[in-house]
């Protein structure tokens, strides 16, 4: 994929990864929250024997999803877990309660699929909340339930993101293997806002693999060119709703759209038609560190025995959740897999400085001036790392930031202005229109934190812009905060 100059498809694997299945745990720890919505208090206690399934925290007068034991066995501990935003990654201040359960050496799972072609949309709505589906999207999956800040009438688009353009992520969904499930999942979700426009994104490769998708009144299918940032929902919903929309800032549901995974319409089918809540989570795991691979494991499980043993041997690896652009580092590999987790990378640490590194050819790097030798030899597979190469310098003026800038906001002048505290000039650079992609912070030379500042800014800016949900801390937990002026939005009937 081009960016800019720079080919980042070279950082990929031609390979399919394999899915693996990992279910030998002695115990799993869910989390009380996992995705959008407030913490919640465990409604077990200690010593209770539950199923794989089983609602145990819920809490239907904050907006919230319950959780759901991934699986079957006895409660021993409630533990503080960290918690980390949903959208930018950062971690809260509060702590997440977790619910740990000793493992039961039998399991099974005792649900049961419906006929969802006969079922009222409201319903199956009901399902998805009770399976544990309803924390996905910016502002949670709106029900009857309090699962989000708006009502189901809201939804006007329903955006499913099946882009992957960005290095070392890839596809959750085998649509070789899971296309017919797919598709009905697809038609489930519908049913399920019947007056609204399903959207279906894939990347041009993966398009090209599902010629035999075509689109119908309802389900529209669309491609986004290989760009990484076209990865991104806010930029697929840019290409859907257009700009001058979001450029107002606000929530998508603001604009009508609801934007949802590409595991969704999947794990919608296994809800719905097979009767098995959402209590096993899919992870791509990749890198130049690791073998790649698509790992499925319970919810709660610790992100180490999900990895396992795929680091390469004798390598010094940095874990990445997220992409390698717009990630964050994993600082913690006991943390339970969350609904939320996508994707880990594994990049090689530099092995310290190299001796006249400027003096070196680049062969393998990869340069957004092409100042290496690599810019000849553009079929050359590069070497990725973790580019940690020193440390932050002063800002040289050189644009590359604004130039790389898909929806071409000026990311330099935001971090002066914002370092400055000048709050109306940084509003007037509107940096709600970023799009989260991370390119800014890959080309810029002195090494600024400039995405995570332009993050800092749109959280910091007034009540109508609603860069990114917001928390508090109070007696009950962790809880969204809700505005007078979003107390309307859930009013709405369908």
């Amino acid at each position: 994929m081009k960016i800019f100059g720079l080919d980042l498809q070279q950082y990929e694997t031609e390979n399919k990864p394999n899915l693996r299945v990992r279910d030998e745990l002695e115990t799993v720890t869910v989390p009380t929250k996992g995705g959008y919505g407030s913490s919640l208090s465990p409604s077990v206690e200690i010593g209770d024997r539950v199923e794989a399934g089983e609602i145990i925290a819920r809490n239907d007068d904050s907006i919230s999803t319950p959780a759901l034991a991934s699986l079957a066995g006895e409660i021993i501990e409630i533990v503080e877990l960290d918690g980390y935003h949903e959208e930018t990654g950062d971690k809260f201040d509060a702590k997440v309660q977790g619910i740990k359960i000793k493992v039961s050496p039998e399991q099974s799972i005792k649900g049961s699929g419906i006929e969802w072609e006969k079922e009222k949309p409201k319903n199956l709505r009901e399902l998805l909340y009770l399976a544990g589906l309803t924390s996905f999207g910016q502002t949670g999956v709106p029900t009857e339930f309090n699962s989000s800040l708006f009502s189901p009438a809201k939804v006007e688009h329903l955006l499913v993101n099946g882009v992957r353009t960005e290095p070392f992520v890839h596809h959750l969904v085998d649509f070789s293997e899971e296309f017919a499930s797919y598709k009905t999942g697809l038609e489930i979700l519908a049913r399920t806002f019947p007056k609204s426009q399903i959207h279906f994104v894939m990347d041009e490769k993966t398009q090209e693999n599902l010629k035999e998708l075509s689109s119908s009144q309802r389900i529209k299918v669309h491609s986004a060119k290989n760009e990484s940032y076209m990865s991104k929902s806010k930029m697929l919903a840019r290409k859907i709703l257009g700009r001058e929309k979001l450029d107002e800032g606000g929530y998508l549901l603001d604009h009508g759209l609801l934007a949802l995974p590409e595991i969704f319409p999947l794990a919608t089918y296994r809800a719905v038609v097979e009767g098995v809540p959402y209590i096993r989570r899919r992870i791509s795991l990749s890198g130049p560190a690791t073998e790649d691979s698509i790992i499925e494991t319970p919810i709660g499980a610790p992100v180490k025995y999900a990895i396992g043993e795929d680091v390469k041997d004798n390598v010094d690896a940095l874990t990445i959740k997220g992409s390698p652009l717009s990630g964050q580092k994993l600082e913690d590999s006991e943390m339970p897999v969350s609904k939320d987790m996508g994707s880990l990378v594994q990049l090689t640490k530099p092995q310290g400085s190299q001796f006249l590194a400027w003096l070196q050819p680049g062969l393998r790097k990869n340069s957004y001036t092409n100042a290496f030798f690599s810019a000849l030899a553009p079929h050359k597979k590069k070497v990725a790392d973790s580019g940690l190469h020193g440390e932050e310098r002063p800002c040289v003026y050189c644009g590359w930031c604004s130039d790389v800038c898909p929806v071409d906001i000026l990311p330099f002048q935001i971090l002066k202005t914002h370092e400055h505290e000048m709050i109306d000039e940084v509003n007037r650079l509107q940096p709600q229109r970023c799009v989260d992609c991370g390119l800014c912070s890959y080309v810029c030379p002195s090494k600024l934190p400039l995405s995570d500042t332009v993050k800092s800014a749109k959280q910091e800016q007034s009540d109508e812009s609603h860069n990114y949900v917001k928390y508090e801390e109070n007696e009950k937990g962790l809880i969204s905060v809700i505005t007078e002026e979003e107390k309307g939005r859930g009013e709405e009937s369908e």
